[in-house]
């Protein structure tokens, strides 16, 4: 049956009706009310609490130069305010956003998005967060077991095992997923052998000024943290450059600084954009690479006393030699990565082809022996690098040799475990069962042999 209504009786239902929609939504309103003030929370927490409940996909962000350009240094607004005045928030990072920002967090909360309130509340999603830092304008340091800013003096001061990524260091032309793939394979290489602090990750693109940036920044930084601090020799200046010449040249490194006039022990990895940039699949290698120098860093005690670091780089193998240091950090690095899943099956065996046909031929020819070559000597090699590059690779199969002869774990763990008290050879001697002099004319012996038989050696 079909019920039909006059035009004035329309009227009256619909303004019925909006009545009663009026009546139900201040009910909510006094039952949220009555819900906070029993708990003890201020509306302006409820609403926090849920907006944070908001899935990241139903969070819209706002131009970027709209949130970078709100920071400043003012205190941070109260969150209930005077109707005339604006309401801000305040990032986890420091940074100060406008009324409707919204986009991601800053700081430790930077994988959270976010939204700021009319009552300067600053909701958020609640996902847990990497302990990943980077420069002010980029991320700011979370709290991790050795927070930068807040040295342990306690010994021991160097080489303990640390938890947790440490904080990184972004130049400004970074961007977040370069961040999250160093840190992805940094940690790769923690979980596999151990992590040891303190350490600081700085990520350096190729623009010029932001290097610089980050030059100042580290100086300034440390200077606070450690009264020895010597401006003219550990910061950046006319005749050395810190970080800039990674984002001239690219490549990676490890820088330590374990002086005689610092409180404060540390090391640190530099990672670049270029050479090989984040796209290539060696940035994983060679950021696991750059971690395995600082675990050999963290076994060795020796400190460097008026610019004198020979009693360390003996432990690393000699000064200017490249052979077990850089073959240690490579060989394990590559192995690591071809153990890793998705990474195809024959990528160890392509790696060491490749390394062995670019450079054995001329290193077995060189007037030098292993021991004896420095990063710069040209062996000759068949690639289009300057050919110190072929040291690398030689120092790499030695230790795939050495892995063949005594075990992985030998030479990962139980060698360093005695490299401190018992110096580089009492190490090699008591570990490899040889000298590293003798071990290294068995290798030379091995190499003749050819690539087919070198290959049945790997892992």
């Amino acid at each position: 049956m079909q019920i039909k209504y006059s035009r004035d009786e329309l009227r009256n239902l619909i303004r019925i009706s909006l009545l009663a929609i009026a009546l139900m939504f201040g009910s909510i309103a006094c039952v949220s009310q009555q819900i906070s003030e029993k708990e003890g929370l201020p509306i302006n927490v409820v609403i926090e609490q849920e907006i944070s409940a908001t899935s990241s996909t139903g969070l819209e962000s706002k131009d970027k130069d709209q949130s970078e350009s709100s920071t400043n240094n003012d205190a941070p607004i109260p969150s209930r305010q005077v109707e005339s005045e604006p309401s801000r928030c305040t990032l986890s990072g420091g940074e100060i956003v406008e009324q409707g920002w919204a986009g991601n967090d800053t700081g430790y909360n930077s994988c959270n998005r976010c939204f700021c309130g009319d009552t300067g509340v600053l909701g958020c999603t609640k996902m847990a967060c990497e302990s990943v830092v980077g420069t002010k304008d980029k991320i700011t340091p979370a709290i991790s077991s050795q927070e930068p800013d807040q040295p342990n003096m306690t010994e021991p001061k160097w080489g303990r095992a640390i938890t947790g990524i440490p904080p990184i260091y972004a130049a400004s032309d970074i961007d977040r997923s370069t961040i999250d793939l160093a840190t992805k394979w940094y940690k790769m290489a923690t979980d596999a052998w151990g992590n040891y602090g303190p350490t600081e990750i700085y990520i350096i693109g190729s623009n010029i000024e932001a290097a610089r940036k980050v030059e100042d920044d580290f100086c300034d930084r440390h200077k606070k943290l450690d009264s020895g601090w010597k401006t003219e020799w550990d910061c950046a200046n006319a005749n050395y450059e810190l970080f800039t010449r990674y984002a001239k040249e690219g490549s990676a490194g490890v820088s330590t600084y374990n002086r005689d006039y610092l409180d404060y022990y540390f090391t640190t990895v530099t990672l670049s954009t270029q050479r090989p940039s984040p796209d290539e699949e060696d940035y994983k290698v060679v950021t696991m690479h750059e971690y395995f120098h600082v675990y050999q860093h963290a076994h060795i005690s020796d400190t460097e006393k008026n610019g004198d670091k020979s009693g360390r780089e003996s432990k690393m193998g000699g000064t200017d030699k490249p052979w077990f240091a850089e073959g240690t950090a490579e060989f394990f690095a590559q192995l690591l990565y071809s153990r890793q899943p998705g990474v195809r099956a024959n990528y160890l065996e392509e790696i060491m082809t490749r390394k062995y046909t670019s450079s054995v031929n001329g290193y077995l020819a060189y007037d030098k022996g292993l021991k004896d070559l420095s990063y710069a000597d040209p062996i000759g090699c068949s690639w289009g690098y300057e050919c110190w590059f072929a040291t690398y690779d030689v120092g790499t199969w030695f230790i795939a040799y050495l892995v063949d002869q005594v075990g992985e774990e030998t030479v990962i763990v139980d060698y360093y475990k005695d490299l401190d008290s018992l110096g580089f050879e009492g190490a090699f001697l008591k570990h490899f069962k040889k000298s590293s002099d003798e071990m290294v004319k068995d290798f030379d012996m091995f190499l003749t042999g050819g690539l087919n038989e070198a290959l049945k050696i790997l892992p």
